[in-house]
């Protein structure tokens, strides 16, 4: 397997993983990055080739004061025109999920086949709040290395695996002190936006998802939804499994991709 360069084009950031196979790009979710699907990406390369992106406002993409699903699938347009030109394979997690749901409503040419990862299409109620005041309660020029911004966070974000997860974007500066990869200010200012539901009356595009069998994120009322919206969907449990599906079950998440992309 070749794994090529880092690049970037139009602004966003990519990496590349194999030369031959039909085409498969993946989409992080909210603070994730094309780098946290390194590990998975390679072992799809064994059959794709495999793109990993960073959305804007994420990873090494550009940053923008605006942010919204319209914008992320106007990117992932402009991106699969630089580097694709035929309909792909897409899958996307939670934030990155919704993305590629919209790429499908509004640029349905580009999206042969679509995996969405742990996410429904509706409106969700509030949850990252602690994270977001973590993390903006951080003074980051006076951080002198990741263990004390760990222990920073500690009282807001006790889950140690959530603190490591949003640790590893943090940037050391040149100067000193750190900075966040992504840009927080924007994430938090359009957060409701984030959380919203995406409006079209139906999805033709083959569509699978996916639900952790221990995460909230996909309910049963959900699944009544998507089988209404999206033509013919196919909905998976991975059991032992929690909203970060990838991390928890990167086995049998490559199986049932395969399955339904080959």
């Amino acid at each position: 397997m070749f794994t090529y360069p880092l690049r970037m084009n139009s602004e966003i950031f990519y990496r590349k993983f194999g030369d031959t196979g039909p085409r498969l790009i993946i989409i992080h979710g909210l603070f994730g990055s094309s780098d946290s699907w390194q590990s998975l990406a390679k072992s799809f390369a064994d059959t794709f080739q495999v793109f990993t992106v960073d959305l804007r406002n994420h990873g090494k993409s550009f940053h923008s004061d605006e942010f919204n699903y319209t914008l992320m699938a106007e990117d992932l347009f402009n991106f699969w025109a630089d580097e694709i030109i035929e309909p792909c394979y897409w899958l996307g997690h939670s934030l990155g999920g919704k993305a590629v749901i919209q790429l499908a409503h509004l640029y349905p040419e580009v999206v042969a086949k679509m995996v969405v990862l742990d996410i429904a299409n509706k409106k969700y109620p509030h949850r990252h709040e602690d994270y977001f005041e973590a993390m903006m309660s951080l003074d980051l020029k006076q951080i002198e290395n990741r263990e004390q911004a760990d222990q920073k966070l500690l009282d807001l974000i006790p889950e140690w695996k959530i603190r490591q997860f949003l640790l590893k974007n943090l940037r050391r500066e040149g100067n000193g002190g750190y900075q966040w990869k992504f840009n927080l200010k924007a994430l938090y200012n359009h957060y409701d936006e984030i959380l919203d539901k995406i409006e079209f009356e139906k999805i033709y595009t083959e569509t699978m998802f996916i639900k952790g069998g221990l995460s909230d994120y996909i309910s049963e009322p959900d699944i009544k939804s998507i089988r209404v919206s999206f033509n013919d969907a196919k909905i998976v449990t991975i059991d032992e499994a929690s909203h970060w599906v990838h991390a928890d079950q990167p086995l049998r998440l490559i199986q049932e991709v395969k399955n339904f992309l080959i």
